[in-house]
């Protein structure tokens, strides 16, 4: 491990201590460091005091894979704020010279190809990327968005596993929503909610009346009518959550006359369901139950209005998608707002979904299908 070998050596003569940052790509916690600790000033006045190296533990090689923020003549605080992004891309990597003149700085991030090394670009994961620019004069929140394709044209009930990678915000007001479709013809949408002042929480809202003989509670739950969005009801629970992985269910339940009753469920991945409650939704079809529309989609919002895209914090979530008796999904398609500092794509492998948003993220992959 040369690169380790020379910053010992270094902070042997500068008579400094060593910082060593092991890191790897499936490292939530590490993510959480580089996107929120290390950017901060205290932290990297704190960084002059130390060498400093990070030691890439996602494969065996370290002496290949490990990227050092700085040389071993580099200063320690340019160090942290290279640290500074998402994914381990340093901040360096989001500027616009990046690939062009901080090569050997940005290190992984940077490759020798010619499509690439256009101002303004980066490598991750072998695809070339886009840094995330601010447009003047506005303020943002924004959404990402994948629609689920499950090869049957109406449905009785909806399951998505949502994973998080990043820890849910406590400083802005983010939408975790894992379905937004139709129930013979009645909006609906049902996902989690975190935001500063309120916590964790699940919520499942139906469009078209302010009628609580619509709505069933379980344990805990809350219900709310609203006009704000049009004529709305809304049930809401307390659900702490944090980093790991979460399913949340949707499905029709018993007829109570001309409509029927669809219930949501949320609980960890391979636990106990929890019961958030019920709303009844009106048949299109006299003896014909409802059902569920196919082609709903899942999607991640920041509905704070930040003052800059740089200011909504980094999320990294997956989503797995099912529905009726565990069918996949056989399609899913994404597509972005305005929100520059985005990015979905998929990872056939574990055949799963990612989000990407907020902070330095930069947009690799193209709206489309996904597979």
């Amino acid at each position: 491990m040369e690169k380790l070998d020379a910053v010992l050596t270094q902070a042997k003569a500068d008579g400094k201590p060593v910082m060593i940052d092991f890191f790897a790509e499936w490292c939530a916690a590490c993510k959480e460091l580089d996107a929120l600790t290390y950017p901060k000033a205290e932290v990297i006045a704190q960084a002059d005091r130390f060498v400093t190296i990070k030691i890439d533990g996602t494969i065996e090689d370290d002496a290949s894979s490990s990227t050092s923020a700085d040389s071993a003549t580099d200063s320690s605080s340019t160090a942290l704020k290279d640290a500074g992004a998402d994914s381990g891309i340093p901040v360096n990597c989001n500027q616009a010279t990046a690939c062009t003149t901080n090569a050997s700085t940005c290190g992984a991030c940077c490759v020798a190809s010619a499509s690439c090394t256009t101002a303004g670009t980066c490598s991750k994961s072998g695809k070339c990327c886009t840094e995330p620019k601010e447009p003047a004069g506005q303020k943002f929140g924004g959404m990402t968005y994948v629609n689920w394709d499950f090869g049957i044209p109406k449905l009785t009930s909806v399951k998505h596993t949502m994973c998080f990678l990043s820890p849910p915000s406590t400083t802005s007001g983010m939408y975790y929503q894992t379905y937004d479709f139709a129930i013979d013809g009645t909006g609906t949408y049902h996902g989690m909610q975190a935001a500063k002042g309120i916590g964790q929480q699940v919520i499942f809202s139906r469009f078209g009346t302010v009628d609580l003989s619509n709505v069933r509670l379980g344990t805990g739950a809350a219900q709310y009518p609203g006009t704000n969005e049009g004529p709305y009801v809304r049930i809401l629970m307390k659900y702490p959550f944090g980093i790991g992985c979460y399913t949340v269910r949707v499905s029709r339940a018993e007829a109570s006359g001309e409509a029927d009753w669809f219930d949501m469920y949320v609980g960890p991945e391979g636990g106990t369901e929890t019961f958030v409650g019920g709303i009844k939704f009106p048949r299109a079809t006299a003896g014909v139950g409802a059902t569920i529309l196919n082609g709903g989609g899942s999607w991640v919002e920041d509905y704070s209005t930040e003052s800059s895209i740089f200011n909504i914090p980094y999320t990294h979530i997956t989503l797995k998608a099912s529905a009726e008796a565990n069918t996949k999904a056989i399609h899913a398609n994404s597509n972005y707002s305005a929100l520059p500092n985005s990015d979905i794509y998929y990872e056939a492998a574990k055949q799963l979904v990612h989000m990407e948003l907020g902070y330095r993220t930069p947009r690799c992959t193209p709206a489309g299908q996904l597979f």
